[in-house]
């Protein structure tokens, strides 16, 4: 699927997905 946005949309887009799962691997880390 091609993403036409502006590169600061697509920032934020990458930043949506990275984020959560940094979080659920500290989460993970700090479980144990």
């Amino acid at each position: 699927m091609p993403f036409t946005g502006s590169p600061l949309s697509c920032r934020v887009l990458t930043l949506a997905v990275f984020v959560p799962g940094l979080i659920h691997a500290l989460y993970i880390i700090l479980k144990y």
